[in-house]
This record gives C-alpha cells, sequence and structure tokens, in this order.
C-alpha cells in the first residue's frame, strides 16, 4: 500500500502553499534530539532529502507537484507549520478558498497493531494569497507554542519532534501500569487519552480566529482613525476585507492594519544579514518572520492543453466580495472537524469496512499496493470531496481518509477456566481481552435531526450508521498475570491479534417519506409523497441492504402504538408484509424481511428499561441464527504470519430503529450486543453473566451519545441506564434538560450546520449559502435533484410532478403519451399535432404569486406549467401529497403578449436583487376560455370561470377576433426558480468520477452545468416555444395577430409576415427601484430579527 506522510510541514511560499512530507529521523534517538537543541542551525546535519513536495496554488488551488528540496532552504522551513494531515479543501468562490489541516490528534484505539486516531483540532488555512497564509501559519504556531507553555526560539517544529514516527507512536502509548483487579480493571493503552505533543498545540490561524469572533478584524483595537472606523461600521456583518483591483480577477485579500502596538517584526523591512537568527530571551514575544520564498522548488512544466486551460479559467476568476456567512461557514466547519471530536483515521488500515469485510478483500499485489483511499468504503467517506484536488492530482500520500462516527476499546481480564487446571490459580492468572467498538456513519442523507428524516428516492436513509463491535485476543501475550505487570511487557493492544469476532448491528431512519416539524417539542409525523414513491423507495433501501451485507435482515421497530408515532410504525409493518410477499411471489432469491414491533414505551413503562430482556427473548432464536463472524491469525508472531483463516461469517443483521434511531436504540443495541460478548466469552471459557461489567455500559454508553451528538447536537437520553443499567428520578432529570437542549438547537442552529454539512460532502454547491441567506434554511438536495435549469433536463422530483399532472388535467391525453410527454425534445413541437386530440408539447416548474391575477402576492407558489397543442394550463401542485390541487386552464387562441423581464420580489437579501438570476414572464390572455379547477378533495371540483369547448363558446376561430375587450385582460405570473445548489451528475457519471479537466472547470466556474445559458435567454425559449405554440393553434396561422403586433411596433408590414418572438415584450415585471419601494419597514425588520437568531 502507498504509505500515507504521517507529518507535514505547510509553508507559504510566494507562488502557493507547499506541502512537505517529513520523513524519521535518521538517527532517531531522542536523546541525539535533545542535544541538537543546542546545536546551531549551520552545523546540523542536514535531513535526508524531501522528496514529493506538492504545492497548491492561491485562488486557483491547482495541485501539482514540485522537484525536491535542496538543503540550503532547511532553515527557512521555520515559518512553516508541522500537521498530522488534510482533511481537505474547500473553495466558497473561485479566488476564496480554504485548506483545512489537522493540527491535533489523540489515539483512541489500536486495531489489530494499527493505532487509530480521533481529530481533535485543526487549522483553517486560506489560500487567497502568501500574507494571509503566513498569517494563518504563524498565529497557529504562537498559539501552539503558548498551549504547551513554550516559548518560541530558533529550534524548528521538525527538530523539537525529531523522533521518528515508530517512537512517536510509542510515547503516545506509553500509559502507567496496569492495575491490578478483576475483570474490566485494567485499563488499555488508548484510555489515558495522552494528547500527542505536536498535536495538541494546534488552533486555528489569524486569518480564520478573526473571522470566528463576533466583531470581526477591528474589535480588539480603536481604528486609527474616524473616518476608517466609521467605514468599517457600516459595514455591520460584511466581511471587512479589502480587495485590490490592480489587476481584474487577480485580487489579494489585504487584511485591515493592525494597531501601532501590535506591527509583527515581519511588517519592518528584513536586515540584510540572514545568516543566523537573534537570540530570543525567555520573556521575549515569538519572532514572526515572512514566508520563505522557496524559489528552489521549481514545479513540473504544464503542457500545453494545462496552459490553456489555466487561461481559460483565469478568464472567468472575476472576485467580488466575499460572501457574508463566510465567517459562519469557517466556524462550523472547525466545530464539525475538531470541536465534535467526531472523525477518525488511520494512517495504516481502512477502518471503513467490517472485520470481516477486510478479511475478505483479495490479497493480491496489486490490490495490497493501492493507496488507502481507493480501498475506504466510500458509503463512509466522508472527506472524499474535499480531497478532490488531491485525487484529481494523483497524489496518494496527502489523501487521508476520514471516517465520522465512533471508534472506542477497553482492555479487561478474564480467568479462562479451561486453560487452568489448578482451580487455585484460577483468580490470580487471567487472560486479556480487547472491547472495540465502531460506529460508522453514511454519507448517504446525511444530516441533523429534524432535517433528514426517512429515505430518500435511491433507498438511503437518515441517520444511518453501522456499528461492530469486535472482541478480539491478543498472539501470545506476554502478559500472563493482571496483579503483576512489569514495565517491560508489552500491553496487550499492542500485540497482533489471535483470535477475533465481529458482531453488526445497524441503525436508520423508518424508509418511508415522512416529515417532522422542528417546532414543536413532539411533533407528529406527517406522511410524504404517493404510495407507488414510497413503495419504491422502501424496496430500494432493503434491496441496498441485501446487497451490502449478503445476509438476511431483522429489523426492530421501537415506535409508539397508539400515538403521533404510529402512523409511520404502521406504514413500516404493512409496506414489509408487502415486500415479502412480493418476493414470495416472484421466486426472485430475495430474502425474506423479518420485522418485530416492540412498543419501547409501553413495555418499559416506569424507567424499567431491563425489559429490553423481552425482546431479546423473542428474537434469540434469529440472533442464534445470525451468528458472528470469527477469524483466527494462522501464525503466533507478527513477522511470520501467513494469513487470517475466516472460521465463520455473521448470516444476518439486526436493523433498529425508533423516531431519531437514538435513544431507544442505543439501549436496544447495546443489549445485543451484550449477549453476542456473553455467547463469545462463554466460547472461550469465560463467564461474565454475574460479574460486574461496567466498563462495557460506559463504552456503549459513550457510543450512544457520540451518535446522538452529530445528529441532534446533544448526549443521548436514558444514558444513565445505558451505564449503570439502573434508572432513577436524576436520570429523568438530565433527559428533561437534553430534551430541552435539543429542541432550541433544533429551531436555532441545526439549518445552518445542515447547510455546511451538505457543503462539505459536495451535494450542494456555495449556492446553497444564496438560498439559506433568502430563506434562512437550505433544502433537502435529494428532493433538489433536477431543478428547470436547462428546461430539457427536468429530471427526479419535479418530473414526476409534471408527468402526474399531465395526466389529471389533460383530458384526452393516453397514459402512453402522458408518460412520455416529459422526455419530448425541443424540435418536436414543431409537428403538428392531431387536431382532434390534445397533447403535450412540454413541461416546467415556476414560481407564481399565491394570489391569481397579481405580480407580488406572498407566499410564492411552485407551480408546474404544462404546454399542449390548444392550451397552457397552470398547476398548483402539493409536492408532499403528489397531488393536484388546483389548476388553470387558458386556451391558447386568448394568449395576447408574453411580457418577459427583471422580477424581483424582494430586497432583504442581495441574491435576491440580482436582475439577471431574478426574471420571469407574464402571460396576458383575455377572458373567454379559461378554466380553474379546485380540488375540494370530494366528490366535485369546484369549477370557476368559463368552461368552453375547444371549438365553441365565444372564442373566435380566427385571429382576427379580438376576444375580449382590454379591461378583460387577465395575467399570469411566472418567476424561474433560484438556481439549485444540488450538485448534478456529469454525463451520467458522480460528481466525484469526473475528469480533472472538467472538475478543474466546475471548480473554477463555481456553477451546475447549465449556467452557460442566463436564466433571461432560457425564459426566452421558453416563451417562444409558447409563442409558436399560440400561433399554430389559430386557423389562419396567426398571420393577423402578428401583423397586429409588428404595427403596434411600427414595423412596416409588406406581405406575408412570420416574424419569432412578435409576441414577446422584453419590459420588466418588477425592477429593482419598484421592489424597494415596494419592501416595507416591517418586512425589513422581520427579516433582520430572523437573520439575527439564525445567521
Amino acid at each position: 500500500m502507498a504509505s500515507l506522510a504521517r507529518k507535514l510541514l505547510i509553508v507559504a511560499a510566494v507562488e502557493g502553499l507547499l506541502l512537505l512530507p517529513l520523513p524519521p529521523n535518521g538517527n532517531g534517538s531522542d536523546e541525539n534530539s535533545k542535544s541538537r537543541k543546542n546545536t546551531p542551525v549551520a552545523s546540523r546535519p542536514s535531513s535526508p532529502a524531501l522528496t514529493g513536495t506538492i504545492r497548491i496554488d492561491y485562488k486557483s488551488t491547482n495541485v501539482r507537484k514540485l522537484l525536491s528540496a535542496n538543503d540550503e532552504h532547511r532553515k527557512e522551513r521555520d515559518a512553516g507549520l508541522e500537521v498530522h494531515g488534510i482533511a481537505g479543501l474547500f473553495s466558497i468562490s473561485p479566488t476564496t478558498s480554504f485548506l483545512i489541516a489537522i493540527t491535533s490528534r489523540q489515539q483512541v484505539a489500536i486495531i489489530n497493531k494499527s493505532p487509530i486516531y480521533v481529530i481533535t483540532d485543526v487549522t483553517l488555512i486560506p489560500l487567497s494569497s502568501q500574507s494571509s497564509a503566513q498569517d494563518a501559519l504563524t498565529k497557529a504556531r504562537a498559539a501552539r507554542a503558548k498551549h504547551d507553555g513554550e516559548i518560541p526560539t530558533d529550534i524548528t517544529d521538525d527538530e523539537e519532534g525529531s523522533l521518528s514516527d515508530q517512537e512517536e507512536d510509542k510515547k503516545e502509548q506509553n500509559v502507567p501500569p496496569i492495575a491490578s483487579g478483576g475483570i474490566g480493571s485494567a485499563k488499555s493503552s488508548t484510555e489515558e487519552q495522552h494528547g500527542d505533543t505536536v498535536g495538541r498545540k494546534g488552533v486555528y490561524g489569524l486569518f480564520a480566529q478573526k473571522w470566528f469572533s463576533k466583531t470581526g478584524w477591528t474589535a480588539e483595537k480603536k481604528p486609527r482613525n474616524d473616518t476608517e472606523g466609521n467605514a468599517k461600521s457600516a459595514e455591520g456583518l460584511k466581511s471587512s476585507m479589502e480587495w485590490t483591483d490592480d489587476e481584474p480577477g487577480n485580487q489579494d485579500v489585504k487584511l485591515a492594519p493592525p494597531p501601532k502596538d501590535q506591527i509583527h517584526e515581519s511588517d519592518v523591512p528584513m536586515q540584510a544579514d540572514k545568516s543566523a537568527p537573534p537570540p530570543t530571551s525567555a520573556g521575549a514575544k515569538p519572532e514572526n518572520k515572512p514566508a520563505p520564498e522557496l524559489e528552489s522548488f521549481p514545479a513540473l512544466p504544464l503542457s500545453e492543453e494545462e496552459q490553456a486551460e489555466q487561461s481559460a479559467i483565469a478568464e472567468e476568476i472575476k472576485e467580488t466580495t466575499s460572501h457574508r456567512l463566510t465567517p459562519k461557514l469557517l466556524h462550523t466547519t472547525k466545530l464539525l472537524f475538531a470541536s465534535s471530536r467526531s472523525f477518525f483515521f488511520s494512517y495504516d488500515m481502512d477502518i471503513t469496512r467490517s472485520w470481516g469485510q477486510l478479511q475478505q478483500q483479495p490479497k493480491s499485489e496489486s490490490s495490497q499496493d493501492a493507496p488507502l483511499w481507493m480501498k475506504v468504503d466510500p458509503l463512509y467517506f466522508w472527506n472524499r470531496h474535499l480531497l478532490q484536488p488531491f485525487i484529481s492530482a494523483n497524489q496518494h500520500s496527502f489523501i487521508l481518509p476520514l471516517m465520522q462516527g465512533f471508534i472506542g476499546q477497553k482492555t479487561f481480564y478474564a480467568p479462562v477456566s479451561s486453560a487452568i487446571e489448578d482451580r487455585n490459580e484460577l483468580e490470580s492468572r487471567k487472560s486479556p481481552f480487547i472491547l472495540t467498538l465502531i460506529s460508522r456513519r453514511s454519507t448517504k442523507r446525511a444530516g441533523l435531526r429534524y432535517l433528514r428524516r426517512g429515505v430518500d428516492s435511491a433507498g438511503n436513509t437518515a441517520n444511518c450508521v453501522e456499528t461492530e463491535q469486535l472482541l478480539s485476543i491478543p498472539v501470545n501475550p506476554s502478559i500472563t498475570s493482571a496483579q503483576t505487570p512489569s514495565r517491560s511487557e508489552v500491553l496487550p493492544d499492542q500485540l497482533p491479534w489471535g483470535k477475533t469476532y465481529s458482531f453488526l448491528q445497524i441503525r436508520g431512519s423508518i424508509p418511508v417519506y415522512f416529515q417532522q416539524s422542528p417546532y414543536a417539542l413532539r411533533p407528529k409525523p406527517v406522511l410524504l409523497h404517493s404510495e407507488a414513491s414510497n413503495r419504491v423507495a422502501f424496496e430500494r433501501h432493503f434491496n441496498n441492504l441485501e446487497k451490502r451485507y449478503n445476509s438476511d435482515i431483522l429489523c426492530l421497530n421501537l415506535v409508539e402504538r397508539g400515538s403521533a408515532e404510529n402512523i409511520v410504525g404502521e406504514k413500516y409493518e404493512k409496506y414489509v408484509a408487502d415486500l415479502n410477499a412480493k418476493r414470495q411471489g416472484t421466486h426472485s432469491g430475495s430474502r425474506k424481511v423479518g420485522f418485530n414491533w416492540f412498543d419501547f414505551h409501553r413495555v418499559c413503562r416506569g424507567m424499567k428499561f431491563e425489559k429490553v430482556a423481552l425482546l431479546l427473548d423473542e428474537i434469540e432464536e434469529a440472533l442464534e441464527g445470525f451468528g458472528w463472524t470469527e477469524t483466527v491469525d494462522a501464525g503466533a508472531e507478527a513477522e511470520a504470519r501467513q494469513g487470517t483463516s475466516v472460521k465463520c461469517m455473521q448470516k444476518g443483521i439486526v436493523r433498529t430503529n425508533c423516531m431519531d434511531c437514538l435513544d431507544r436504540t442505543n439501549v436496544v443495541q447495546s443489549a445485543c450486543g451484550r449477549r453476542a460478548l456473553e455467547k463469545q466469552l462463554q466460547k472461550e471459557g469465560v463467564d461474565i453473566s454475574n460479574d460486574p461489567t461496567d466498563w462495557f455500559n460506559i463504552v456503549w454508553a459513550d457510543n450512544g451519545d457520540a451518535i446522538s451528538k452529530q445528529y441532534a447536537s446533544t448526549a443521548a437520553l436514558k444514558g444513565d441506564f445505558t451505564r449503570t443499567r439502573k434508572r432513577n428520578y436524576r436520570g429523568a432529570l438530565a433527559d428533561f434538560r437534553l430534551t430541552m437542549t435539543r429542541y432550541f438547537t433544533n429551531i436555532i442552529s441545526d439549518f445552518f450546520t445542515q447547510a455546511a454539512i451538505d457543503y462539505l460532502l459536495g451535494n450542494v454547491s456555495s449556492r446553497v449559502f444564496d438560498e439559506f441567506e433568502v430563506e434562512m434554511m437550505s433544502k433537502d438536495p435529494a428532493t433538489e435533484a433536477g431543478g428547470w435549469g436547462n428546461e430539457d433536463r427536468v429530471s427526479g422530483i419535479r418530473a414526476n410532478a409534471i408527468e402526474v399532472s399531465s395526466k389529471i388535467v389533460i383530458e384526452d391525453a393516453d397514459d402512453e403519451e402522458g408518460a412520455s410527454a416529459t422526455a419530448v425534445e425541443a424540435d418536436n413541437v414543431s409537428t403538428t399535432p392531431r387536431r382532434g386530440k390534445e397533447t403535450l408539447i412540454k413541461g416546467w416548474t415556476f414560481l407564481t404569486p399565491h394570489e391569481e391575477n397579481t405580480i407580488r402576492t406572498f407566499p410564492f407558489e411552485e407551480t408546474v406549467v404544462l404546454l399542449t397543442n390548444r392550451a397552457l394550463y397552470s398547476c398548483r401542485f402539493d409536492f408532499a401529497m403528489e397531488k393536484v390541487s388546483s389548476f388553470e386552464r387558458v386556451d391558447l387562441r386568448c394568449i395576447r403578449e408574453l411580457q418577459i423581464g427583471t422580477y424581483i420580489t424582494s430586497t432583504l437579501a442581495p441574491s435576491s436583487m440580482e436582475e439577471e438570476s431574478n426574471v420571469g414572464f407574464v402571460v396576458k390572455f383575455v377572458i373567454g376560455g379559461d378554466i380553474r379547477r379546485v380540488n375540494t378533495r370530494t366528490v366535485k371540483s369546484r369549477v370557476d370561470g368559463n368552461d368552453v369547448g375547444y371549438e365553441e363558446g365565444g372564442i373566435s376561430t380566427s385571429s382576427e377576433g379580438e376576444g375580449g375587450k382590454e379591461d378583460s385582460m387577465r395575467i399570469i405570473a411566472f418567476k424561474a426558480l433560484p438556481r439549485t445548489s444540488a450538485i448534478k451528475h456529469m454525463h451520467g457519471k458522480e460528481k466525484d468520477q469526473v475528469t480533472k479537466q472538467a472538475g478543474l472547470q466546475l471548480a473554477a466556474k463555481d456553477r451546475d452545468e447549465n449556467l452557460e445559458i442566463p436564466a433571461r435567454e432560457q425564459l426566452r425559449s421558453v416563451c417562444l416555444r409558447i409563442e409558436k405554440a399560440v400561433l399554430e393553434a389559430l386557423p389562419d396561422g396567426g398571420e393577423y395577430l402578428v401583423r397586429k403586433k409588428l404595427k403596434e411596433r411600427g414595423v412596416e408590414v409588406d406581405g406575408e409576415q412570420k416574424g419569432e418572438g412578435v409576441l414577446i415584450n422584453e419590459e420588466d415585471i418588477i425592477s429593482l427601484a419598484q421592489a424597494k419601494k415596494k419592501t416595507g419597514l416591517l418586512e425589513m425588520w422581520g427579516y433582520q430579527v430572523r437573520r439575527l437568531v439564525w445567521a
């Protein structure tokens, strides 16, 4: 396997950020390292040559490999920052990007001699310019030194920590001797949770730290003059960054000037003599040097194709002011990756796959040489999108996969009766066992509690977590007695595993479409979408599980009967029965899905959670049949191992759910895990049924808290029972406090955090923050797939809405034509449809005012617009229930004008005032052939307007007829939907499978594939289709109407006139000036209050 860089040095050079892998110290002794600290830099022996250095260009963030460095620039690395790896790189705009560097890690487990780490701190390094990057690095180094109580000297970080990687790992694993006692009394090397010397120091840099503060860059001191202070105050929430416009598209970020007493030495011109830095006294401030210009790192030459590509990208990059939500995004990113302590990684092994999957992987030489990121399970590869620039550049040693979830480990000792003949030695001689718990959170439908519920169209469920419980027995441990350990003995968790047991469980939301409001303490579930859509998604979910685990599935449903939760529980039970009947009837070979509904709250009422044992008794037969995975190492020593033999594989998996898949699920899963542990230890001759196992409860309680914090932002409820197996009033009070905390978190901070999660996962573009600034919440990208965007690429939920609407409102459209209507191409409208039958030409979705015959009444509703050869339909569609609530039919022969123009309905957010994207069109028609039907949910629908026939009823059969007076003219206004932030597939490929060139182009443009066509032009093409259909619907081909319109415009009419766009009038619907006048004070105040709360 290609080795990963375990430690990197980040240096801000002139052209970009340098990432230098640091090799192990050649001498490898701690004593030599200490002696080097007092040796002048010039007299120290040179380190091995650094190879594999890469550079990340400023602004464009292109990753390129550089040639190796030479020894004369070793001292210039003083200005760099040592990190433990790269979590990723994200771009907010074409020239505003940040590198996420792991500055602190903590070892939490050792799996078969492979250390596992959790991220405890990260630094966000801006990539807009050298000065901003160097400021971030300098601040991080100073904060690291301050955290450890050290004063920076001329000694480099590399020299301070010059131990080899092996010695560093040993130092992290060094813990006090094991204490004596019974089962669970010994502490493993990972439980002391020492922070490593280098990693604990890092905090985010100056650039990011200032942004994280509530007061911004100018909070610490007063500005240098009143003019500057007033200017800064006027900016409000905007970032106090200054942009230089010397070169268009090539701006640098200039930080606000610091006060004189805070000016660093780097702000003063450097002295000519740089050979030796001046000595630093104990009380002196650290010296901050500018980034060295490492011109000895020449980049590999670019090909002509790459040069042309870079030139094209540079032309397209037009930087504006940074988004006002960028500070909040940076703060949220740091919270997710560092403060949450929920991201885990390993340099040596794949932690995203279960133990059984790892043992069944091919052992060929080619597979062993593949880099780690190619081996991990994409379902749990959380930072793949962030690492895409490194993947595209084939820089495998910098691609460190991260997994979100939980990893905990406990070493315990137990007497093995079968191995000891003398019963007197039974209590004194005990064997070590290692319990490891791993939870892996899925990247699909990832998010927070009430914002991600149920299932999506691909069968992915919310809060989907795979939990694996590992019981391992070390190979030939040198520790044979837990009471008399010696310092020379090797700790059990540092030994290779001889025999290993693996027991898998999964959790996930109920796989039906439903939602709950975050504004209620006990929100009622609301079912969504049609029965057919629910069944398709439900079946896909279980097909995916069967394909992934290749085993039977037992569903444990813990929701309440007879309460608000019953509506989704009954649907779940019904769909499982129907799925089993379908599989049995088709003889497809698919397995039967088991189902057990255990009303947790009713059975365990009165805090009697021990009654979960009743559930285990019910499913005992199934659990016995499922078993577990068991492997045995073939060799006794790590060096002599010949491989691992799989004795048995787990034959089934338990899928547990409640409403949140948190609290009740934690109790049941821990009970299943304890049963598996007891059975496995009994096989090894150990009985713990009557022994205290608080250590087991604590590991599972920590696991439940971690999953709960990731999904609901608080620790798990019922955690006291999980930890102590006891329940009292103190636990109930603690649960009440956590419930209230969840409630306020759900309605305040979760909305933006959800948008940040979708953005960091690559599900949405940075445009999601424009959406958030308008609505103070973001949409689910799973439901946004296929926005109206390019009108010939409508897909997903909106395509279904068009299909359903066409079947309902078009009277004589048969099922076959209606089903295929959404795929009609643009040129199909040119073929004249049969006069005797109404056929669908095209469908779209737009926004329309709430009230009829108006252009600005809130709220605007998403409407399905259908164009046939006879009429134009505006359908009010209920996307939740997939039903048409009402529709209006306008005969094409009544349409007189199509007005296209700027359509600004709000002036509260910058994105809602963009004249190029806020556009729409108005259909003006005369009364005479319009019909409006309202679905009253009863036998008879309400009919408004003139319900007339196609060939009769007052409509002139020629375009010469006026069809009504000017005062009888009515309108229907349509506004283009906001550009969707959802990342779409590109030519049938996933977003992470596009080519390097295409990926760079998309990143540089920061837009989806349909943005090449402006919204105004796309609306014009829609209106041209409508116009063509209108003219073809008239018996004279619209000749009279065309002549009339041309005369009104002062165009001389001579002979036959067939002009394109004669019915189209390009004029503002609501201009920006008009919109500002229409925005009232109450509307503005309301928006400011919402922004204060949510943004």
